[in-house]
């Protein structure tokens, strides 16, 4: 059994070294019948783990632990690896074929036990990872390949689910990166590419976790900030405008044009102010391209 390159049998071969007998077996079961074959037979048997410590021990043992090396008793084998030692206190043939009993049981007990809590633990596992891998594909759905940031798709479904819960306010930002036809044209698809990639990372940076941003053009996002405090929209692209200006490279000069709007009551609805903060954008890009000194970063990388 295996899923992928997860093998069931590298699983038990592996584990298999960590297991003791409290892990296998109620211990009172086996007390029990080493206490039987004590009163019957009047041998003491003093039950270790593999490396000699004491887990029972039934008539006079004044010691808590066997070197098995140096006293090897009876061996309790699984899965091609000894388990535990069963030593007598003396040697008495009567009781031989209760004490092989005794052995047998376990080594039959400690198998079927040993392999149930694998064969749980390894479903268990193989549910977790077929629930991620299904996340995963989720997301695949759900988010821009090049960004991560959601899919204009995946965007506007949470929007008209926001609308619908009559959640307001609700702050609308869109962002719009300026001029990159112009890295396009001068750099090609890699370093266009780059520059968004480059400026999802700052949204995402800044957002909080509730935020809902949404790769809804090749270059232009837009950000829904649900119940806003006062002033967090604004102080959101400020950060943001922080990130870009301290962005260091010898061609991208990052440069983002912002505009902010606000759904005030239920009434109104996201996709309505996600137009009002559009006007609001280009009013900023226009601003900021005639700004003094802006063509001059531009053109840094030619």
């Amino acid at each position: 059994m295996s899923y992928g390159n997860y093998s069931f049998d590298a699983k038990i071969k592996e584990s298999i070294r960590g297991y003791h007998l409290k892990d296998l077996y109620d211990l009172s079961v086996i007390e029990f019948m080493m206490r039987d074959i004590y009163n019957r037979y009047n041998v003491g048997l003093f039950l270790t783990e593999r490396h000699g410590e004491c887990t029972l021990k039934v008539g006079d043992w004044d010691m808590d632990f066997i070197d098995p090396e140096e006293v090897p008793g009876i061996r309790v084998r699984f899965r091609n690896r000894t388990m535990a030692h069963l030593h007598m206190d003396r040697d008495l043939e009567d009781c031989i074929p209760a004490v092989n009993n005794l052995v047998t049981l376990m080594e039959n007990w400690g198998e079927k036990s040993f392999l149930a809590k694998e064969l749980s633990d390894y479903k268990g596992e193989l549910e977790h990872r077929l629930r991620v891998e299904s996340v995963r594909e989720e997301d695949r759905d759900k988010l821009d390949v090049l960004t991560g940031t959601y899919t204009k798709a995946y965007f506007e479904s949470r929007i008209k689910v926001i609308d619908r819960a009559g959640i307001a306010p609700v702050a609308v930002v869109q962002a719009n990166i300026n001029d990159c036809k112009f890295y396009y044209d001068h750099f090609g698809d890699d370093e266009s590419d780059r520059l968004i990639k480059v400026v999802a990372d700052f949204l995402l940076e800044a957002a909080k976790p509730e935020y809902v941003i949404g790769r809804c053009d090749g270059d232009v996002f837009n950000i829904v900030i649900p119940m806003p405090e006062p002033l967090e929209a604004e102080q959101y692209v400020t950060t943001v405008r922080n990130l870009a200006d301290k962005y260091q490279d010898s061609i991208l000069t990052p440069s983002i044009a912002f505009g902010v709007a606000f759904k005030e009551n239920v009434e109104e609805t996201i996709t309505e102010k996600i137009s009002e903060a559009e006007y609001e954008m280009f009013i900023n890009k226009l601003d900021m391209k005639n700004a003094p000194g802006y063509k001059e970063k531009l053109e840094k990388g030619l």
